[in-house]
């Protein structure tokens, strides 16, 4: 119970960080990489689908709702793996890693 609440307090931070950016954001949810057949090769689950964009804005930057959209389209990427019954693989959540400078990240999961 503790690792789980150490992720959401993890989750938490970082999504603080976001609040408020004027500059887009990108992050890899790692969804369909991590599940092994996410090649593109059986046409259902596109890595590149797994690249999630926020956009900031002038006026007001990235809002709790841009970030709410962006984890919303992650969440659909798991639907998509149950709704073709693609059951076997495990997600246990790591943490998120900056990838470069220009604000990209990417989600790291854990077997």
């Amino acid at each position: 119970m503790g690792d789980t609440l150490k992720s959401c307090i993890e989750v938490l931070l970082f999504l603080k960080e976001l609040i408020g950016l004027r500059e887009n954001i990108t992050i890899d949810s790692n969804i369909f990489k991590h599940y092994g057949c996410g090649d593109g090769s059986n046409g259902l689950l596109d890595e590149s689908k797994d690249i999630v964009k926020i956009y900031g804005r002038k006026k007001g930057g990235i809002t709790m709702d841009d970030i709410i959209d962006a984890f919303q389209k992650m969440e659909k990427q798991f639907a998509k793996l149950e709704k073709n019954n693609l059951y076997g693989r495990s997600y246990y959540f790591e943490g998120f890693e900056c990838i470069t400078p220009e604000k990209e990240y990417e989600i790291c999961w854990g077997s």
